[in-house]
């Protein structure tokens, strides 16, 4: 099953979620106090305004927590849509349990606590469903209009130590650089081959330079465009590798240093 979009891990996703779909509930509540809200919510002697907005604190704490997981364990997690529809549910359940037991208090009781957790999730599902269902497909929807979008081809000067002009390669044609003693060894894709050039430079020198065409460190003598690195995997003696989208390259080393940066990006 296809994975969900990076954009799904992004700390500006995770806020309005926490936000909107709480907010969504306590709007719906007060402004169109279904029948059913009122019976199960209505309950104790402060009143159904005062109740609904603890039960809308307790959404977005959930959600918040729930959310603030995603973008902690963004490196690791690598949801398809069926987990993050059950990560959803997962969410709501959790809820219905907490609010649940806010109205099995409120109540003093007079309802069971498992039949008061279950309405509460039966009246959340049908409330906070619409705001995840359509968040969710606005941003599966941005993120497939974006990478849609074609990027314009970006051209990366290299310069000698003496600062003469040597070579223009397009960025994304850039597969890895290797540090050659006094020389910078370039590895291209040009067409269906694979060329290098040997330029008189030092990584030192070239190091902001790459870094702002996205190609970064993975070791001292290396670095290594993350557009091209297919999987990051840890050797048996240990060493951690990168192996690039073409099967004639070598494995280019990763230094722990470096590893959680290249991972991020990939």
């Amino acid at each position: 099953m296809q994975k969900i979009p990076s954009i799904f891990y992004k700390v500006k996703t995770q806020v309005v979620f926490f936000l909107a779909v709480p907010l969504f509930f306590l709007s719906f509540a007060l402004l169109y106090l279904p029948t059913w809200m009122l019976t199960l919510f209505g309950v104790g002697s402060i009143g159904y305004a005062f109740n609904v907005t603890i039960i809308t604190t307790i959404l977005m704490a959930v959600m918040s927590l729930s959310r603030m997981m995603i973008f902690i364990l963004r490196r690791r997690l690598n949801l398809n849509w069926l987990q993050y529809m059950l990560w959803s549910a997962a969410e709501i359940v959790v809820e219905a349990l907490f609010v649940g037991l806010y109205v099995w208090l409120m109540s003093h009781q007079s309802y069971a606590y498992f039949s008061a957790a279950g309405y509460s999730f039966v009246s959340l599902l049908s409330v906070v469903c619409y705001p995840l269902v359509v968040f969710s497909l606005v941003y599966e929807r941005y993120a497939v209009a974006e990478s849609a979008e074609p990027l314009p081809e970006q051209l990366i000067r290299f310069h000698d130590t003496e600062g003469r002009l040597r070579a223009v390669i397009a960025s994304n044609s850039v597969l890895y650089l290797e540090a050659k003693e006094n020389y910078v060894k370039i590895c291209y894709a040009e067409g269906q081959n694979v060329k290098e050039y040997l330029l008189h430079s030092s990584m030192k020198a070239l190091e902001q330079l790459l870094q702002r065409y996205g190609i970064v460190r993975c070791q001292r003598s290396y670095f290594i465009n993350p557009k091209h690195v297919t999987v990051l995997k840890r050797e048996k003696d240990g060493m951690i590798v990168a192996l690039l989208d073409i099967d004639s390259l070598p494995k280019i080393p990763v230094s722990p240093k470096y590893y959680d940066i290249l991972s991020s990006l990939l």
